[in-house]
């Protein structure tokens, strides 16, 4: 079956390792429903964050988070699955992270030199639901209309390299797969109001996956994107760099210094917190 018809999961991906130059890996923060909960002002902000990975690069970037989960969890284990860096666990100190005590600020501190010298590219956007919701009578869906940001500039960024290159998402259970798989198979086919159809003849491939597959292994591109959109929101929504800090990733982001409406996009535009 091809990955254009099904959800198809990320092992599928390596059977075109040849063709591929590199991999973005998309997780999101925050809540993309527009239903606001108890407190509306904490939950204004969706953000989408990519990051993408290098084929030549990937052993090493996955060596050195394998040593970081080893150097605090025996064999980088908990409760025999791989350890996944998920960051509402690490600031909360659940499951895994529950464990460090003594050791917590250590890991913080590995962990934010590990992001910080990485060696990837961020592409993120993060939309203000309330201003979205203000100024249209009809907004589109939080999701896939920052989904379609990264695209965009996933496509720019490969054919700038004239290389190749596929999207990796979270999966969400089948019939969720399924109606997303359809929505961006129909703009790679169609193209968008900025990118026409042929630019995007460089994305080879869409796929799933989940951050625990079924061997208990992580998957670890998915764990980076997690923790890289965690920080932008919060830098959008004006908390303070010392923890999760934004400064770590910045340079990582498209068009940085300068990533406002390049790797970072906001909208809509002119929404308070949101000057990067």
């Amino acid at each position: 079956m091809h990955w254009r018809d099904e959800p198809t999961f990320v092992e599928e991906w390596f059977y075109n390792a040849e063709k591929v130059h590199s991999i973005l890996a998309i997780d999101e923060s925050g809540t993309a429903t527009f239903k606001t909960g108890k407190k509306p002002e904490e939950n204004q902000w969706f953000v989408l964050s990519g990051i993408q990975l290098i084929k030549s690069n990937v052993q090493t970037l996955g060596d050195s988070i394998s040593q970081l989960k080893n150097k605090y969890w025996e064999d980088g284990l908990y409760n025999n699955k791989s350890v996944v860096l998920h960051s509402r666990d690490i600031r909360k100190k659940e499951k895994a992270f529950s464990l460090l005590k003594s050791e917590y600020s250590n890991f913080r501190v590995d962990l934010d030199t590990l992001v910080q010298n990485m060696d990837a590219l961020i592409f993120s956007c993060a939309i203000n639901k309330r201003k979205l919701q203000e100024q249209y009578i009809y907004p589109k869906d939080p999701y896939e209309l920052s989904l379609t940001f990264l695209i965009e500039r996933y496509a720019t960024q490969l054919n700038a390299v004239n290389a190749k290159g596929i999207i990796l998402l979270e999966s969400r259970g089948y019939h969720d797969d399924k109606r997303l798989l359809k929505r961006i198979v129909s703009t790679l086919k169609l193209g968008t109001d900025f990118v026409d159809s042929s630019e995007f003849n460089c994305i080879i491939g869409v796929y799933f996956g989940t951050k625990h597959q079924t061997d208990g292994a992580s998957n670890w591109p998915l764990e980076l994107a997690d923790l890289t959109a965690y920080r932008i929101r919060r830098r959008i929504e004006g908390a303070s760099n010392s923890i999760d800090p934004f400064d770590s990733i910045k340079s990582k982001i498209y068009g940085a210094p300068k990533i406002i409406g390049r790797g970072l996009k906001i909208f809509p535009k002119n929404t308070e917190n949101g000057d990067g």
